[in-house]
């Protein structure tokens, strides 16, 4: 039996003019096939999406399930969904938990409204070596573990695929030739989304379950495009997937660079001191030497340290 150890979630929300979240959108894969796509109303809506025929379970023709939530700030609604789902279908699990890749457009409210506000302030002020649980730069980025009442785990990494791109979401899915047609559904109602959910009800949710699939297309065209990019264009030995793939355009330049540079590099010369892979690492990370709060800063200082020690003992001026 396999046990699964890693799944992937996207999330997006609706918010109305107030403010107010309307519902939380999340869709989940796992293992080579798994698909399953959730659409969790503010339980305010119970109520007038009952007069709409649409109660808590199985949407009929959307391939997908309705939930309601009252988001409280204690409540991780994501991780009991995560959690309820891997029950109900019984996915074998290890025994610690599972990890999960957490792919978002840039947005702190929507993870706010996803993990809990509570949770949520606690990450961003808790600190790590290299900062913050959470943390925002350009992008959202970070890692964290939500635990249930149960000992459940699910220990996140936050995957903000804005960093691919300045502008929004429908101008990276055409750079990648990836369809929008569900985005203008609700084009009259951008500034007046709960509008849009009371006169035109089936609409919305289609448009609400339509971002986390176009989140999820937009990150499987990316994956397959860098790769054929790496393979039949550049000739390099380098593939990503769903999870190694960096999330800016700037690191994911730089990681096909280096792998290039490194392709140069003579194979049939013999380093007996530090592999010629770190070395060269460390030469160009010399750089950032200068920012003691780099990322690892440490690593890098101690590799051009044993690099220089090497050169000098040995002299030997290979690169």
């Amino acid at each position: 039996m396999i046990l699964y150890k890693r799944i992937q979630a996207y999330i997006d929300c609706e918010w109305g003019s107030d403010n107010k979240t309307l519902s939380l959108q999340v869709l989940l894969r796992y293992g080579k096939s798994g698909l399953a796509r959730y659409i969790v109303f503010h339980e305010d809506l119970k109520e007038f999406l009952k007069s709409k025929n649409y109660s808590e379970g199985l949407l009929q023709g959307m391939n997908a399930r309705l939930l309601f939530s009252d988001f409280s700030p204690s409540k991780d609604v994501l991780t009991e969904l995560i959690y309820s789902h891997l029950k109900r279908i019984e996915l074998p699990l290890e025994k610690e938990g599972i990890k999960c890749d957490l792919y978002m457009f840039f947005s702190p409210k929507d993870l706010t409204i996803a993990i809990g506000k509570t949770s949520f302030l606690d990450l961003i002020t808790q600190k790590t070596r290299g900062g913050y649980r959470i943390e925002q730069k350009r992008t959202l980025r970070g890692s964290f573990s939500q635990v249930l009442e149960n000992g459940f785990k699910i220990d996140y990494k936050i995957k903000d695929v804005a960093g691919w791109t300045n502008k929004g979401l429908k101008h990276l899915a055409d750079s990648l030739s990836v369809p929008t047609v569900e985005k203008s559904l609700l084009d009259d109602y951008k500034s007046r989304m709960e509008d849009g959910l009371v006169h035109c009800t089936d609409d919305f949710i289609k448009y609400a379950l339509n971002d986390v699939d176009l989140l999820e297309r937009i990150v499987r065209s990316k994956v397959r495009m860098v790769n054929w990019l790496c393979k039949d264009i550049f000739s390099l030995n380098k593939s990503y997937n769903l999870s190694t793939i960096p999330m800016s355009q700037g690191s994911l330049v730089s990681d096909v660079f280096i792998t290039y540079l490194y392709s140069l590099l003579d194979k049939s010369v013999k380093y007996s001191a530090v592999d010629r892979e770190r070395v060269l690492t460390a030469a160009f990370c010399k750089l950032g030497l200068l920012k003691k709060d780099a990322s690892r800063f440490e690593e890098n200082f101690f590799l051009l340290k044993k690099a220089l020690h090497f050169f000098r003992q040995k002299q030997s001026f290979w690169i």
